[in-house]
């Protein structure tokens, strides 16, 4: 028998033996609570039901305070089904109610749902909207804790919008109270995200907060938050000009995945794995590490993920020269892309695929791809990103002949190759510089940037 429908059939039995009336049942059976443990129990269909005739008898009674907590759950749940409209509506009343009752408590937990609701509908300007009134809740009640927790929602957000510079202030100040409050494993999260927005801005810094994240994952045995960290610390090093160090964080981080049966992190890290052998030269090892990671992303129905494999698979087949292949995956990537409205993987694919036609000399169509992607890229606020097109714009146009095209693009890489701290692209783009003033003849400025080249490369490769 049904464990709902056991609970049930006991009440009307205490019924029967109390001698009560078995057709007033329905007001006296505590729907609320067999709301509660179908959701718990991950039956989310049945509970919506028990929420609705929790909601219909609060309604009934005239108890604001319960039809309050009733759509709020009935919020959640629908949430949880993928029925936003009702979702929202669902919050929107209990949020009239909390504010008519003076539950400030309650206003702050609806906003921050309305607020979850709004991400997972991407609109994250709304999100932002509700997170910042949320904040202003905790604020008034005194709720440090809960005020640390929203500021680090808010980096997210401002994170995902591009605006890192707020996404910064708000982590830093999460970061403080959690620091002050003593809440070790707040404060490893915020270093995390920390470190997530200056891989954008600076690797060297970025670095630097995922040390010391790790540093509170392992004192804390946060084996799950370790392995994150361990991902992003291994990807920031192989873009400091590092993939053999950086092959050893992800086989740490992908071990880690595997003990804990996180097939998601599994294929993450065997996709930084790949473009670790792929900078270290070993093509036929990236490709294997990348193919096993597009298999686990379509088992388990990531498109995002697929997305970014088939992207980084099109690449390795293009250090292979097998360009045909490599044209194949960067575009069904693209339109994954397009599919999902990820622009950032957009641009990526569509850079990727100026790369294809760059090396079999359709200079016109990767041209024409390069400058595309770089216009997104820009709109992202993604330095890194910035740099790689603008390097590619300059090689492009110094295989076009316009040399004085070429070497302005290259040096604005340069400078914000500097800027970031990635030395090894530094190093690339002053071998590029020396490339374009080898070919306008000026020998003397070849030897020069080919050097300062090989200093850094020198110095990197003993790092």
């Amino acid at each position: 028998m049904d464990r709902y429908l056991r609970l049930f059939v006991g009440a009307v039995l205490a019924a029967c033996l109390a001698g009560q009336d078995v057709w007033a049942l329905d007001n006296s059976v505590d729907y609320f609570d067999l709301g509660n443990q179908a959701y718990q129990h991950g039956e989310f269909a049945q509970a919506r039901q028990y929420y609705e005739q929790a909601l219909e008898n609060a309604r009934a009674s005239g108890n604001r305070g319960e039809e309050g907590s009733v759509l709020s759950n009935l919020g959640v749940t629908s949430q949880t089904l993928g029925d936003y409209t009702k979702s929202r509506e669902y919050y929107e009343q209990s949020l009239t109610i909390a504010k008519a009752m003076g539950d400030q408590e309650m206003v702050g937990t609806i906003l921050t749902n309305l607020a979850l609701l709004s991400e997972a509908l991407h609109d994250q300007p709304r999100a932002r909207e509700y997170y910042e009134q949320t904040l202003a809740f905790k604020k008034a009640l005194g709720d440090q804790a809960g005020e640390g927790k929203i500021l680090n929602q808010l980096g997210g957000v401002s994170h995902a919008l591009g605006d890192y510079g707020k996404a910064i202030k708000y982590y830093e100040q999460s970061l403080a109270i959690e620091k002050a409050l003593g809440d070790r494993a707040g404060e490893g999260t915020s270093l995390y995200n920390l470190g997530i927005v200056f891989e954008k801005l600076n690797y060297v810094r970025a670095r630097e907060y995922y040390e010391q994240s790790l540093a509170i994952k392992k004192e804390l045995g946060d084996r799950a938050g370790e392995g994150r960290v361990l991902g992003n610390l291994g990807i920031i090093i192989r873009y400091l000009g590092n993939p053999t160090k950086a092959t050893k964080y992800h086989k740490e981080a992908l071990a880690i995945a595997k003990a804990q049966g996180d097939q998601a992190g599994e294929s993450l890290n065997l996709n930084n794995l790949g473009l670790a052998s792929e900078d270290i030269g070993d093509y036929d090892m990236a490709r294997d590490y990348v193919k096993q990671s597009l298999a686990i992303s379509r088992s388990l129905h990531d498109r995002a993920k697929e997305g970014v494999s088939l992207r980084n698979l099109g690449n390795v087949y293009a250090h292979l020269r097998d360009y045909a292949k490599a044209r194949e995956y960067q575009e069904q990537s693209l339109l994954i892309a397009k599919d999902l409205g990820d622009r950032e993987m957009e641009s990526a694919a569509l850079n990727s695929l100026g790369g294809i036609y760059d090396d079999i000399g359709d200079y016109a169509r990767a041209l024409e791809y390069y400058n595309t992607s770089l216009t997104m890229i820009r709109t992202q606020g993604d330095k890194p990103g910035e740099a790689v097109g603008l390097n590619n714009l300059g090689k492009v146009s110094n295989h076009l002949g316009d040399y004085a095209k070429a070497h302005e693009y290259i040096e604005q890489s340069l400078t914000l190759a500097k800027a970031l701290g990635e030395r090894w692209n530094e190093a690339t783009y002053l071998n590029n510089l020396g490339t374009v003033s080898r070919d306008i003849g000026d020998y003397t400025k070849a030897l020069e940037y080919y050097l300062k080249s090989l200093a850094i490369a020198n110095e990197v490769g003993k790092s």
